[in-house]
This record gives structure tokens, sequence and C-alpha cells, in this order.
């Protein structure tokens, strides 16, 4: 099993056992326990970027890894590194030509064993498409720094990748989603280590789902787990109200879920998996638990608190002491929740007022958390926060 520092994308990986499904869990953690706040490290929203994406912690080296939403060149957006002593490292900066643009691809990168890191920029790459913006690009950067577009979408094979990237630790492979390209609603992509591209699956928009724009999960057999926020059922609104889906290493797609009502909203964040058969995720106001059979249950449904309704933000993560992690924003503030398996909730600690979280929290071997803020920070621009034990 791999370090911690992956616990947020750990449920993206695979190294080849019976069933892969699992989130490393947050090494230490206990419900019960107060936090205190502090600010790592704030972006300057300049040169060294603005509004930070989700983020990986190299566990040896405490470092942080991640891109923002603007700043670097003509505000396009960095790939950066932040140390353990909250110091900087711009990685690459983007420029909107060839090499892409974040945009709201910024659901954070993907570090292999030896130390590169994957991600996808959601415009940018082959400016002959997608009205001369370029319809994004899937990169590395090595550790060396040196910067590489591993593909550059086309629309027809895929446009505006946004989630985090799958890597199989086995084949060296890489899955990933668009927003929009194929059929105009969305593929699965994968990119296998030599580079050959490839097209799993293009959805239609109608019952097979719509614009999947989170990450995906894989199990040890090479199956992926993902969502859509729309499709499904046509019935319930223009586009659907969204759906669960998995495909076999074929490509060919199974329905686990679709949503029926608009009411709570259609899922969104990554699923994560349990190593029992079972995958977590939110919907709406809605954290729910459904099965490799398809078995849908919701797990926990936040209401209002002190009058102001509250929802799930970013991906969820597996708690050591059992139970999920993670973070629920309101129109005035957010804060860090708990859920146990029995669907109490227990709010750990809350953020007063601006800024609140924008994804969910990462751990260390001592139980402290990390996460980012879009806003706020000393210039205002977002920062990486930690949230320590007492």
């Amino acid at each position: 099993m791999q370090a911690v520092q992956d616990v947020v994308s750990a449920s993206h990986r695979v190294a080849g056992v019976a069933l892969a499904l699992c989130l490393l869990p947050l090494v230490g953690i206990g419900a019960a326990e107060a936090w205190t706040y502090k600010t790592l490290y704030s972006f300057n929203g300049a040169k060294g970027g603005g509004g930070p994406g989700a983020i990986i912690r190299d566990s040896a080296t405490g470092d942080f890894y991640g891109t923002t939403f603007y700043g670097g060149f003509k505000s396009k957006g960095v790939a950066f590194k932040v140390s353990a002593d909250g110091k900087e490292t711009v990685l690459h900066r983007f420029t909107g030509q060839q090499d892409g643009e974040v945009g709201l691809a910024d659901d954070g990168l993907t570090r292999d064993d030896a130390g590169n890191l994957y991600g996808v920029a959601a415009q940018g790459g082959n400016l002959d498409y997608c009205f001369g913006y370029g319809c994004g690009v899937v990169f590395k950067i090595a550790p060396d720094g040196a910067y590489t577009v591993l593909h550059a979408f086309t629309d027809s094979d895929g446009s505006d990748p946004r989630g985090r990237l799958t890597w199989d630790a086995t084949s060296g492979d890489l899955y990933g989603t668009t927003y929009a390209g194929g059929q105009g609603f969305g593929v699965v992509f994968k990119l296998t280590a030599d580079g050959t591209y490839s097209v799993l699956y293009s959805f239609s928009g109608i019952e097979d789902g719509a614009y999947p724009g989170t990450g995906l999960t894989m199990d040890g057999s090479g199956y992926l787990y993902g969502t859509t926020p729309y499709g499904g059922d046509w019935q319930c609104r223009s586009y659907g109200c969204g759906t669960i889906f998995k495909l076999a290493p074929d490509g060919s797609e199974t329905l686990l879920h679709v949503y029926h009502t608009k009411k709570y909203a259609p899922p969104h964040g990554d699923l994560i998996g349990d190593g029992m058969g079972h995958l977590y995720g939110t919907a709406g106001v809605n954290v729910f638990r459904i099965g490799l059979d398809g078995a849908y249950v919701i797990v926990h449904r936040f209401k209002d608190i002190d009058g102001h309704p509250y929802a799930p933000v970013g991906d969820l993560s597996l708690a050591a002491s059992g139970g999920l992690f993670g973070m629920a924003v309101s129109e005035y503030s957010g804060l860090l929740f708990h859920i146990a398996a029995n669907g109490k909730e227990k709010v750990l600690y809350n953020f007063p007022g601006e800024p609140w979280p924008r994804h969910g929290v990462i751990g260390d071997e001592k139980g402290n958390l990390y996460g980012v803020t879009f806003h706020g920070g000393s210039a205002g621009n977002g920062a990486i926060f930690e949230l320590v034990k007492d």
C-alpha cells in the first residue's frame, strides 16, 4: 500500500490487489478531538498563483503539490510545490497555449512512485480546436521540473478535462474523464505508459449519463467507477439528474444508480472505497454509500445549522477510527465533519466565516489535517491550511 501523502488520491491508483477500492485511512484521527487552525501558506495571486485546487502530500518530505485556478503567466494558473515549512516553488506557469490552461481542472495532481506528477488542463493544447482555445491537455511534470504534454484533446476524443487522473501502479497507465467532447457529453479515456491514447467510453447524454467532471476509482480487476451530474432520467430535468456508472476494461458501461429526484442535486466529488465492496460519495446535501451491486443507501443528510443550509464539498476521506471525514459549506461558513458508521454527524471544526474550504482534507502520520481555501490568506488569493489536534 502507498504512503499517507496521497490520502485524497489513494482511491485513484491501483497496486494490483484483489479489490483496491480503498482510500488509505487518516492515521490516528479521532472524532472527539479538538483542532487548531493554522495558515501554512498564502498564495500571492501573481507569479505564485492564486485560487488553489486540491492538494496531495509527500509523507517523506511533507511537501504539498497542486495547481491554481489563476495567477502565473497572464493568470493562466500554475503547478506548485509548497514545502513543509511554507515555501513555494512554482513547477510550471501555464501559458494557455500548447501547454494548456488550468481553468476548472483544479481537482489536483496524481503522483507516481518515481515522483512524476500528472494532471490535466481544461483548455489550451492544440489551438486548431475548440474555437481556437484548445480542448485541454494531459501533462506530466518530472522530478527535475521538465514539463511534457502527453496528450492534446481535439474535441472528438474529448474536451475540457477536469477530474484528477487515476494512475494504475501495475501498468503505469492513466485514466480520466472529460466534461465535454466525444459525442458532445464527455468521455472516459485511457493513456498508456507508452503514450497511446484511447477513448474507453463516450457518453451519449441520454440514459448513460452526461458531462462527467470528476475523477475515477479503479478496482484490482480494472473496473472503473465514477459519476455524472447529468443524464440518466431525462424526465427528472432537462439534462437528467445524474448517474453512478461502472466501466469494464473493454469499455462497456453498467449504471449502478440513476438519480430520479432533483430535490437533493446531482452527485459531485470523487467516489472512494472502503475495501469491502462499498463506495462512498456525495450528492447535494447527502452522503451516500453504494455497493458494487448497486444497492444505494443515504448515510447522512445534512440539515440547516443555525438557519443556514450546509452541503458537503470536495472529496470524502476514510477515518482510521471508522466513518468518514469531509468538509461542508454554507453561504456563510464552512466546517470539518465526521460521520460515524451509523450516520451520526459530529462537527469537529467551524471555519469562522470566510474563507471556507473548497476541497476535502488530507492527513499526515500524526493525524493532522490539511486543505485549501480558494480565497483568504494574507493576500486574499487562497491558502493551504493545517488543522492540528489539540
